[in-house]
């Protein structure tokens, strides 16, 4: 019976001793250490910052969130969910969904546990760019836009997105991926491949992202064209006359190569037979001195219409033939196009207008300026005794006819010792420059100028004390063979002096000089040797240059004709055959 009762009490007490170790694992158990489960800033507790959750990165005791440039972190509620019995930062008891917090800078989230360990949470904000407020990518496709033959891809600079355009399309419907909910310019809202939009101007996109943050991004394509001249007159008036100037504001948009210009300026027509055409040449004078694009600087600019001319390079090409001689004065071209009051005129030559002043031609110190020209059309003119030659005097200027007698005078020493029967062999050559004459006769005699023979458009002038100079050039519309119906390049073997008149038989006349044909040839020949290819090449710049404008101008003017690359290969052809041509002009003398 005792050793009954003695191993029930020893059962007993090992059976209490293991109750209590159970009840001491279970109240262990309940004693849990602080931890941060979730932790994210959901929109609807900070609608008026942000309109979609952000989330954030768990790590080692650290989360990071990241939130989108622009928010204000200042006052932020988070949502969070943890283990433990509360949560506290610097001291303040947290709330999920409740408590506000200024999280401009790390915050520490203290968990602590109900076994009264504490664990330290980091909260980070990172500020990163909202990849709503921006455009993953930004094109123009031709698939889109069926006036393009080229998709058009846009790079980003920054908060700008760039893209280069050669041609005369205004109007596009762009192609864009962006992570934006709305997307707008102005009020109107934006659809890839749909809305239509005139880029001729800067666009500035409104995109607004999930977060409900906003920025505008700028969209500019660049127009790699020749320079734009958008003219307005005041009113919008009509320019009908070439007397009386109308008052215009003056906007060039430049390009890579030319700088913008903006200017108060008058213009008016100009011409003689070209003011007919339907396609009207213009003189402009600004209220100032300027020099546009680099040109010689003054108030007058003259825009050639080259209405004659289909290929749009005939001038330029003669009076690149100058500036390789390196011929005093000669007039710089830039192609441009031009818009008056808002109508697209097409493309234009932009040059000097040839006048008087220390930056055009610099003889204003009892210098003369001449010009033969059979319209005679001048205030102040005169026909010369010797030739019947029509002079009209441009510089000086002159206020009543009888000042007239002592300039015809002058150019009447040197006319009658040309026509003089002592000819050559006299002193003519003291007062005209043949070495510039022989510039300007081979000029005209390569690209073929009949109108010498008028003669028309044929400058002259005359320093102070100096010998009269032939030039600047000027005016090569019926130049290159033309038929005077429309076509160039009829043949590369035609007389300069093909046109009877005043101006070929006085201009002829000095190759009846041997020591003027040995100048001429000379001049020829080294020319030929090492500047023609630089004529060549120049023709091929140019060509390239207005290749989109030359098209436009097509569009408005001379629908069905040519392109640019069939004009170049005409002009250089013909080009090379009138070499030949001036080979053997020089080879008998």
């Amino acid at each position: 019976m005792r050793i009954y009762l003695k191993l029930f009490f020893i059962i007993s007490i090992v059976s209490a001793v293991t109750s209590c170790k159970k009840k001491e694992d279970i109240l262990e158990q309940t004693k849990i250490p602080g931890r941060l489960i979730a932790f994210k800033i959901e929109s609807k507790n900070n609608a008026a910052y942000i309109q979609s959750d952000l989330y954030g990165m768990t790590g080692d005791n650290e989360i990071k969130i990241d939130v989108p440039n622009g928010i204000n972190y200042s006052s932020l509620v988070a949502t969070f969910s943890f283990e433990g019995a509360k949560v506290e930062v610097n001291g303040v008891n947290q709330v999920s969904e409740k408590t506000v917090n200024d999280f401009s800078k790390p915050l520490i989230y203290k968990v602590t546990g109900s076994d009264g360990t504490v664990g330290s949470y980091t909260i980070t904000i990172n500020k990163v760019d909202d990849v709503g407020l921006k455009f993953s990518s930004f094109y123009i496709l031709k698939s889109y836009n069926d006036k393009i033959s080229n998709d058009i891809q846009f790079s980003v600079v920054n908060d700008t997105l760039t893209g280069d355009f050669s041609g005369y399309v205004k109007s596009f419907k762009p192609t864009f991926v962006t992570s934006a909910v709305d997307v707008r310019v102005g009020n109107e809202k934006q659809y890839s491949n749909i809305s239509t939009l005139d880029l001729t101007r800067v666009i500035n996109y409104t995109l607004t992202s999930p977060t409900g943050q906003k920025k505008d991004v700028v969209v500019k394509l660049n127009y790699k064209n020749i320079p734009h001249l958008y003219i307005n007159t005041a009113g919008k008036q009509p320019i009908i006359s070439q007397d009386d100037y109308l008052t215009a504001d003056l906007d060039i948009v430049g390009n890579q190569d030319y700088a913008g210009f903006k200017a108060t300026t008058k213009v008016k027509g100009r011409g003689n037979s070209t003011w007919s055409y339907d396609k009207k040449p213009y003189r402009l004078k600004l209220d100032k001195k300027v020099s546009i694009f680099g040109m010689r600087e003054g108030k007058d600019y003259v825009l050639l219409a080259n209405y004659l001319d289909p290929t749009l390079m005939l001038n330029a090409t003669a009076l690149n033939v100058g500036k390789l001689l390196n011929m005093p004065y000669t007039n710089n071209i830039v192609a441009v196009d031009v818009t008056i009051n808002g109508v697209d005129m097409g493309n234009y030559m932009l040059t000097e207008q040839i006048e008087v002043s220390s930056s055009r031609i610099n003889i204003e110190d009892g210098g003369k300026l001449l010009e033969l020209d059979s319209y005679f059309d001048e205030d102040y003119k005169f026909y010369s005794n010797g030739y019947g030659l029509p002079v009209n005097i441009k510089y000086p200027k002159l206020t009543n006819q009888s000042e007239v007698v002592a300039i015809k005078s002058d150019f009447q020493i040197m006319e009658n010792l040309v026509k003089a029967s002592s000819f050559p062999n006299n002193n003519y050559a003291d007062y005209i420059d043949l070495n510039e004459l022989a510039n300007y006769l081979l000029v005209t005699n390569l690209i073929c100028n009949i109108e010498i023979g008028h003669p028309k458009s044929v400058y002259m002038f005359k320093p102070k004390n100096g010998k009269y100079t032939a030039g600047p050039l000027w005016d090569y519309d019926w130049a290159f063979s033309f038929d005077g119906g429309g076509t160039y390049f009829t043949s590369a073997s035609t007389s300069m002096f093909y046109t009877e008149g005043a101006g070929k038989n006085f201009f002829s006349r000095f190759f009846l000089d041997p020591n003027f044909k040995t100048i001429y040839k000379q001049k020829w020949l080294a020319f030929k040797a090492t500047k023609f290819p630089a004529l060549l090449s120049y023709v091929d710049t140019y060509s390239a240059t207005i290749k989109a404008s030359h098209a436009y101008d097509q569009t408005l003017w001379r629908t069905g004709q040519l392109d640019i690359s069939s004009y170049t290969q005409s002009l250089k052809n013909w080009l090379n055959g009138r070499a030949t041509y001036m080979d053997n002009y020089v080879a008998s003398f």
